[in-house]
């Protein structure tokens, strides 16, 4: 049993655990059972019992639930500390260390700074009085002052929000963790006039899917866990922001595909293999793109480059087979023109006439190529509708006689 404290306080802790578990005489009932058992003080007792009993660990401190702080607020909270990350400034020829990370309790979460802490790890349980709310770019915090008191009240196992499953996901909830299978759309994609770097993903899980969006952070493509992910609606369509203040675990790489079904299946990656054209499908075959990072425009206006006229190209649809499995692959402008000759493409953008193209697609039809295809996956957000595995050529050859000859020589080789 811990330190010995008067009937009086044991009490009054008590009678804390009734109200903070809506008068759950169980938890009471709970709390003696521990305190004759367990070495740690009373009152880490009651917090462990109504953290079990899903209870307001507020009421044991005389504090506020975190859902309650608004950005006059002063006084006392106390929850479980992640995403911690430090930083060191000097001020006045001193130097100070300033920590960062998202304190929550169960009616929630919010970002949390805090100057010159002690020692505190991610996953802490920790109580801090004379806390203030505050605004910084527009969103809610809390910070500490001089006059702030802060104590470790126990120590984290794993530090983590317990996970949600895509189709809960609701754009009220902060900072939350979830676990799916990532696939990778754009990497990298240059934004804000090139300073901040996006990469745009589709995670899945079982009950739905939904976008990530993270900023000037590598992701990697598999069975992904986030944590401190933020839920966000852009455009009515609702997406994972992930940032660097975001933990991010990869529990599965994804595995490199060796074929075009597989290349489907794991709906992202690229491959470079051989294949037979069996036709081509030039539907809506004029578009219009972006002159500054050719992407497809709509309405006449590239969301990146506003001011940049859009260019009209041609695109089609090639039907390709490498023995395995048969998949539709665009074709855009420039490969076009190495196919079937810059002369065909010019006269139909000029005429808006797909014919001489087709008709010159159309010879090329059940020969062999050498291609490098490239994969993603796109889905309509949060929809639990099945996502679509999109691909394009990104690079073509026609096979030469020598491809042949290598191809048959490797085939005798495999049955020798």
């Amino acid at each position: 049993m811990g330190a010995a404290l008067p009937d009086e306080i044991i009490e009054e802790i008590k009678e804390k655990i009734l109200k903070a578990t809506n008068n759950d005489q169980n938890a009471a009932m709970e709390f003696d059972k521990r305190l004759l058992e367990s070495t740690e003080p009373p009152i880490i007792v009651a917090l462990n019992v109504v953290e079990d009993f899903q209870g307001d660990i507020s009421v044991l401190f005389d504090g506020e639930r975190i859902s309650s702080v608004t950005k006059d607020f002063e006084g006392t909270v106390v929850g479980k500390i992640t995403n911690i990350s430090y930083k060191e400034f000097e001020r006045n020829g001193k130097r100070h260390k300033m920590l960062t990370g998202i304190i929550r309790d169960n009616s929630g979460a919010i970002p949390i700074t805090i100057f010159d802490p002690p020692k505190i790890g991610e996953g802490d349980t920790i109580l801090i009085k004379n806390v203030v709310g505050d605004e910084f770019n527009g969103k809610l915090r809390l910070k500490t002052r001089n006059n702030s008191e802060i104590t470790p009240l126990k120590r984290g196992s794993d530090g983590q929000a317990e996970l949600v499953t895509i189709s809960k996901i609701n754009p009220d909830m902060k900072f939350i963790s979830v676990e799916g299978e990532l696939r990778i759309i754009e990497k990298n994609r240059p934004v804000k006039g090139e300073q901040s770097r996006l990469t745009v993903g589709i995670l899945t899980d079982s009950t739905g899917t939904i976008q990530v969006r993270a900023w000037d952070i590598d992701l990697e493509e598999g069975l992904v866990r986030f944590h401190g992910a933020y839920p966000k609606i852009y455009n009515n369509k609702l997406y994972l922001n992930v940032n660097k203040n975001s933990k991010i675990e990869v529990l599965r790489r994804a595995g490199k595909p060796e074929n075009l079904y597989q290349l489907a299946e794991n709906g992202s990656g690229e491959i470079e293999i051989n294949v037979r054209i069996l036709g081509f499908i030039a539907k809506n075959p004029f578009v219009d793109v972006c002159s500054e990072c050719g992407r497809v425009v709509r309405d006449g206006r590239c969301n990146l480059h506003p001011e940049a006229k859009p260019a009209r190209i041609i695109r089609v649809t090639a039907i390709i087979d490498d023995g395995f499995s048969s998949q539709y692959a665009t074709l855009y402008q420039s490969l076009l023109i190495k196919l079937i000759g810059e002369d065909a493409v010019k006269s139909s953008l000029a005429s808006l006439d797909i014919s001489l193209v087709r008709e010159r697609l159309n010879e090329l039809a059940l020969n062999e190529f050498k291609v490098k295809v490239s994969a993603y996956r796109s889905s309509r957000s949060n929809s639990g509708e099945e996502a679509r595995t999109n691909m394009e050529i990104v690079e073509i050859q026609k096979f030469t006689e020598d491809d042949y000859k290598i191809s048959i020589e490797k085939l005798r080789g495999e049955f020798t």
